[in-house]
């Protein structure tokens, strides 16, 4: 996503770090029906997760489901902070700027 001269439009809750990292706000419903993304909510995107919110079985899936909309490995995202509640801070590195568009409802 970018503007007109070019610069990059992050949705609110997706920052650039100075270390070159990116940063994802998010807030998880763990226990629901099926993964999904199901839009903003307030400065977070609110994400459902399958899996239920016992022995980190929410936050892996978690990371592999947002790794697969963002076309990377699993295992290079790392819950920075949250790993008990519900708003986390996700944490990953890719050269170029991610297609913020995959983290759209569908």
């Amino acid at each position: 996503m970018s503007n007109a001269g070019g610069e990059v439009q992050r949705p609110a809750f997706a920052s650039k770090a100075a270390d070159g990292r990116f940063r994802l706000k998010l807030r998880v419903q763990p226990g629901a029906k099926a993964n999904g993304v199901i839009g903003p909510f307030q400065s977070s995107l609110k994400v459902k997760i399958k899996a239920p919110p016992v022995d980190n079985k929410a936050n892996k899936e978690l990371l592999s489901y947002v790794a697969s909309l963002l076309g990377m490995k699993p295992n290079r995202l790392q819950i920075e902070s949250g790993q008990t509640g519900r708003l986390k801070i996700i944490v990953f590195s890719m050269e170029d700027e991610p297609r913020w568009e995959m983290l759209t409802p569908k």
